[in-house]
Order: structure tokens, then sequence, then C-alpha cells
């Protein structure tokens, strides 16, 4: 994992341990990046976390600033593989499952 995506790592870490969420933006202004830029580093964790350690989807914890989710809820497929649609009730209720189980991960 790069440097910028263990950074990122950690304070996601710490933003779970206090049940919460961080936008986009602010997420990439403390590891140093341009707003536009954080998506590459998400994935990769997406990609060691999830994918490769199976682990829950800690990336669901960055979202859209006036927003209570983010773009993506790929369910342990490929990342940005499913864009998240928060007018469907069945995958609003499988996102905030999913985080549910990020804050059960890393309390």
């Amino acid at each position: 994992m790069s440097p910028k995506s263990q950074q990122c790592l950690n304070i996601l870490i710490s933003i779970s341990k206090n049940k919460s969420t961080i936008t986009y933006g602010d997420l990439a202004k403390q590891i140093g990046v341009a707003a536009q830029g954080i998506g590459r580093f998400l994935n990769e964790i997406y990609d060691d976390i999830t994918i490769n350690q199976q682990l829950p989807d800690i990336t669901l914890l960055a979202v859209y600033s006036k927003k209570t989710y983010g773009l993506y809820n790929s369910a342990g497929r490929t990342a940005q593989s499913i864009v998240f649609d928060p007018n469907d009730p069945v995958q609003m209720a499988q996102y905030l499952s999913d985080r549910q189980k990020v804050y059960a991960q890393w309390p």
C-alpha cells in the first residue's frame, strides 16, 4: 500500500472509532492531495482491505459533503463496480449495514 493510502487508511480507522464519516474533500486535505485525486487512494485501500483481506469496506466512511453516503458500495466486488443509489431502499439498507460492519471491525 502506498504511503498516502496508508495515511488515508489510518484516518479512516480513526473516524471509525468515533462511529463517524469524513467528506472526500476533508480526507483529501488531510493527506495533502486534491479532492479529485482521493479515489485512487480509496481504491487501493478497498483492494487491500476488502478484496485481499476480506474485511469490511472501510472506504464507506468517506462521503460527499452535505450527504451521508459516498458514490460506490461495491460490496466485495471490483472497486467502483457498483454505483450507489441512495433512493433504492435495498441499496440503502445494504450500505448502512455495511457501514455498521466497519464500525464493529474498527471500534
